[in-house]
């Protein structure tokens, strides 16, 4: 992984650049994936093809970033049926996320509702951690549970 900031090469689970101390995710002038450098506008790496999203790495276009609060009101209101699940893994393939969406939706209807507690604890938690946290430990990183 390369910082977008400044285009030094980072570890992939650093919360910050040791070259010039911000997060390297966040910045939009070198691709995450090559470190190739980049222009303000520019959705695409030119050299490697991967997203400059803000979810950086080499995700591809359809990933994308995922909003904590669609997130929340799923888990809140429809966890039973494991639809946050099934949001926070959708436009990837083989993600980590469709067996706990497939779990919880067999569980939500064998239990009659009461998995739904799953997707309220989880549709919480991701409300209360900040933009960041939730990007990187559950679109990024795809925590499948809590």
């Amino acid at each position: 992984m390369h910082c977008r900031e400044c285009g030094k090469k980072c570890n992939e689970k650093a919360v910050a650049c040791t070259s010039c101390g911000t997060n390297p995710r966040l910045g939009r002038n070198f691709c995450n994936a090559c470190g190739v450098k980049t222009k303000d506008n520019q959705v695409v790496c030119l050299k490697c093809g991967v997203s400059l999203g803000s979810s950086g790495g080499s995700s591809s276009v359809a990933g994308g970033e995922k909003s904590k609060m669609i997130a929340f009101v799923l888990g809140f209101f429809l966890g039973t049926l494991g639809l946050h699940k099934f949001y926070l893994g959708s436009g990837k393939p083989n993600t980590q996320y469709n067996t706990p969406g497939i779990i919880q939706l067999i569980l939500g209807i064998v239990t009659c509702g009461f998995a739904g507690l799953i997707g309220l604890v989880e549709g919480i938690i991701y409300v209360t951690k900040s933009d960041e946290e939730f990007q990187e430990m559950y679109v990024d990183n795809e925590k499948p549970w809590f």
